[in-house]
């Protein structure tokens, strides 16, 4: 059986010896040792004997020194016999005194008498310079046994070597990226400490005690540890800048070790919008948006959104909206700033002033005598618009309200009333809403209606009806017409405010299509039926028309070729009076009497005096003046004075017209048959109606003073140029278009 044996120690009650013993776990052996000690305690006293073993006076204890520092560990032994050595973590560092292999470590200390005769005491320190980590252990003084003496040992004592945690460090820093708003944790660590480091957080120079934590860690060594502190903040804009401070103490420090870092605090943009014009926005107005924002980092993106529909292609901080309808009206207007943090959006609720408007056409109320009747006039404007009520031809205000009720209506409340609604600052607006008198429906068309062999007709039939018809049938003698069966058949119908209109639609019109057609027309208070017949559109035969067109064509050709040929003519010097009229400045000749028959050279060259154009856009003729006529001293207007009377009616004197050349157009025509205007002219003092008198040629002659006088009459004393209208069938001769135009 395998014993365990207990070291343990008392004093000798007469040396103060310690005295060591062993002890067995056996109750049996403990007895005897307990009487053999005894036996030998009586021994020593009976021969008065005293003999000591050696014993330690000063035991080492634990302690802690700062690496660098030099540590000592005491031991002192009395009556001291064997050699004594000091162990690290049980192993023997030697008994020399300088102990040599370990260059910082020696035993220091002298022999010291006691308190006793013959009782010396041995000191032997154990010194430990530049303490350093690896001076971290157990140690023990022990002294080794003799023949007589048993060896001792001190107790274990432990040498903490205290060593300053690293710098901490702010995970990080020194620049904080931070977004506002945004919960984030701050880790301070500091390595290497024993003990371990105590961290404390500061801002601003206060204590932080709130949200943080603490931890720390052993290393490998399972001397040093790490401690790691962990703060929690929620940043603001406010917070830009913020520093905050970490502070590092152990046992080994005098003075904390610190860390700062700084915040750069990431927001979005601040967003503020202006808007012109912030108020009094009318419809069809300008209105203009922008957008400013700072945010960090500032470099902003923009976008805008009408509600929640973004505007596609504004990207700038300003938008700009032109002609704004009512349909914007109440629609929320927005700007988004955006950076890498996020977007910061501002609204505007738009609010257009706009005039009165019917939000859906109102309807007109159908009712007998003695119903009531409910008129509703639904107005969208803003401000909110007023209404007036009235009746049709009466200013007397009936109401004021979007709806107007008549109780007990009588023939006299039937009719148009009118629903006014003004908004300020816009035009009044009204409708028209009738109150409808129930009863049997009317047909109101015509009896005969054409149509066009081959063409399409359209057969209508016109109903007065209130209520509405239930039925419009279209009938053939006594059979319905049924327009499934017959496809060139169709029948639309069209409500307007007191009835409805049917019309019967055929296709390639035929033969067999003219004739009567029966319209019949029902409600709940009777019916009508009228027969309506379709008769044939005589038509222009073909032959007719392409002879017009080509008669027309032919007329063209000779017109034009009459302007040719009247240019030609310009080009020939003539001697006749109409040709010097036409020269740019006339020249004062002595007054001649004309040959006899200068007035036939004149009459000849008569197509000459007014120009004619043709204009093809307008289809028509003109007489554009040219430039020797609009100088009042040359042309037609050296002798205006001979055309002021100029008409061409004997009856019906015509206004001068400006568009002919200063010749009188008479529209209506003339003559004795009534069948176009005729022209009658005459040279005698002043150009009179055919009928008038005449005035001397003399007379006529001093009108003119010594510019050249027009042709003397011919022998008779009158010189007449007459010129008829052709009307198609008179015999009349047709006029030369190229001197003479209505131009109407």
């Amino acid at each position: 059986m395998r014993l365990t044996v207990h070291e343990f120690r008392s004093m000798d009650p007469v040396c103060g010896c310690q005295i060591r013993r062993n002890s067995r776990t056996k109750s049996w052996l403990y007895n005897i040792q307990h009487y053999v000690l005894g036996s030998i305690f009586i021994w020593i006293l009976l021969v008065h004997t005293v003999s000591c073993d050696q014993r330690f006076m000063e035991e080492p204890s634990d302690q802690a020194v700062i690496a660098g520092s030099t540590a000592t560990m005491k031991c002192a032994v009395a009556d001291m016999v064997g050699e004594l050595q000091w162990t690290k973590d049980g192993f023997g560092l030697g008994v020399e005194r300088d102990l040599p292999g370990y260059k910082r470590y020696s035993m220091i200390g002298s022999k010291q008498n006691g308190d006793f005769p013959g009782r010396d005491i041995w000191e032997a320190y154990l010194m430990i310079e530049s303490a350093r980590l690896e001076d971290d252990a157990m140690y023990q003084c022990q002294v080794g046994a003799t023949e007589n003496t048993a060896g001792i040992r001190s107790r274990n004592a432990v040498l903490s070597v205290l060593l300053p945690p690293d710098r901490p460090t702010i995970n990080g820093g020194p620049l904080l990226t931070v977004t506002a708003g945004k919960t984030m944790n701050i880790t301070c660590t500091s390595e290497n400490g024993k003990p371990a480091p105590n961290i404390t957080w500061y801002s601003q120079g206060k204590k932080i005690t709130e949200k943080v934590q603490y931890y720390a860690a052993m290393q490998n060594d399972h001397k040093r540890q790490d401690a790691t502190s962990i703060l929690t903040i929620t940043p603001t804009k406010a917070d830009q800048g913020r520093e905050y401070e970490c502070r590092v103490m152990n046992a080994a420090l005098f003075n904390a070790r610190k860390a700062q870092a700084s915040l750069d605090v990431w927001y979005p943009p601040d967003v503020t919008m202006t808007v012109n014009p912030a108020k009094g926005l009318k419809e069809y107005q300008t209105v203009s948006f922008k957008c400013d924002g700072r945010g960090n980092p500032n470099k902003v993106s923009w976008k805008w959104f009408r509600d929640t529909t973004e505007i596609f292609g504004e990207n700038s901080n300003y938008l700009e909206l032109t002609h704004v309808m009512r349909s914007y009206h109440g629609n929320m207007i927005t700007c988004e700033g955006s950076n890498e943090v996020g977007g910061t959006r501002q609204s505007y609720r738009l609010n257009i002033e706009y005039g009165p408007k019917f939000g859906k056409d109102p309807k007109h109320v159908e009712v007998d005598p003695g119903q009531s009747a409910t008129l509703e006039c639904k107005i969208d404007g803003n401000p909110q618009p007023t209404i007036i009520w009235r009746k049709k031809g009466s200013e007397h205000i009936l109401s004021s309200k979007e709806t107007m009720t008549i109780s007990d209506v009588r023939n006299h409340d039937f009719g148009a009333y009118i629903c006014s609604a003004t908004v300020q600052g816009f035009d009044e607006i009204e409708y028209e809403i009738h109150i409808l008198k129930k009863g049997p429906p009317k047909i109101r068309s015509n009896r005969d209606q054409y149509a066009k062999t081959g063409s399409k007709a359209k057969v209508t039939c016109t109903t007065i009806s209130v209520p509405k018809p239930q039925k419009i049938v279209w009938a053939r003698g006594e059979n319905p017409l049924d327009v499934k069966v017959n496809p060139r058949y169709s029948v639309v119908e069209e409500d307007f405010l007191s009835g409805r209109k049917s019309y019967l639609n055929i296709d390639a019109v035929g033969k067999d299509d003219f004739g009567e057609f029966n319209c019949t027309v029902a409600n709940d208070y009777g019916q009508d039926s009228m027969l309506i017949k379709l008769l044939e559109e005589e038509t222009v035969p073909l032959a007719y028309v392409l002879g017009g067109v080509f008669g027309g064509v032919v007329v063209i050709v000779l017109v034009a070729l009459g302007l040719f040929i009247c240019n030609r003519r310009k080009n020939d010097r003539q001697e006749d009076v109409w040709q010097k009229c036409e020269t740019s400045e006339p020249k004062d000749e002595p007054v001649v009497a004309p040959k006899e028959n200068s007035h036939k050279k004149s009459k000849s060259k008569q197509n000459g005096d007014i120009k004619v154009k043709y204009d093809p856009e307008n289809n028509r003729y003109s007489t554009s003046l040219e430039p020797w006529q609009k100088d009042p001293n040359q042309g037609y207007y050296r002798y205006s004075a001979e055309y002021d009377e100029l008409s061409y009616s004997k009856d019906h004197p015509n206004p001068k017209s400006t568009t002919n050349g200063g010749f009188n157009v008479n529209q209506t025509g003339g003559g004795s048959t009534g069948n176009g205007p005729d022209i009658r002219a005459d040279y005698e003092g002043s150009i009179k109606r055919e009928s008038g008198g005449q005035v001397p040629y003399k007379d006529r002659y001093e009108t003119y003073g010594d510019r050249l006088p027009p042709p003397p009459p011919p022998a008779g004393g009158k010189y007449i140029y007459s010129m008829d209208y052709d009307d198609g069938g008179s015999g009349r001769d047709t006029p030369n278009k190229s001197r003479y135009s209505t131009n109407v």
